[in-house]
């Protein structure tokens, strides 16, 4: 028995990469893009387009760019102002970090056939997507 599951274990791991990975490519609703990334997967991620393509952690760009990219269906619920006005993303970057492998390779990707970068295309969207599974 030990020695059947030890024979199909990389093919089993192989199909499941490919579903999962097909899978994230390729199911979409109507607001897909809106929907990859939601809650505080937007605050987390938002450090990344705030500090390599806006350089403004004040997040008041990023905001701005999500609202466009978005059709104004966000709120900002991750920015939270001070009382002195400064404004900051309340989620740890953690999470950033750890996607900061994908982001940088989707925006290396993008800045070959792009000038208008926002961090928030479809192809960043999936790739985070994906790298969130890893």
């Amino acid at each position: 028995m030990k020695r059947r599951i030890s024979a199909i274990l990389p093919e089993l791991v192989v199909g499941c990469v490919l579903t999962i990975v097909i899978t994230c490519f390729f199911w979409k609703t109507e607001n897909a893009e809106y929907e990859i990334i939601t809650s505080d997967g937007r605050g987390y991620y938002a450090f990344l387009p705030a500090t390599f393509i806006q350089k403004d952690l004040s997040f008041k760009t990023t905001y701005a760019v999500e609202r466009r990219e978005f059709n104004n269906m966000v709120n900002p619920h991750y920015v939270i102002e001070n009382s002195k006005g400064q404004t900051f993303n309340k989620c740890y970057p953690g999470v950033a970090v750890m996607q900061l492998p994908f982001f940088l390779t989707t925006l290396l990707i993008e800045s070959t056939y792009s000038d208008n970068i926002t961090g928030y295309s479809s192809l960043f969207l999936m790739i985070f997507h994906l790298g969130s599974i890893f």
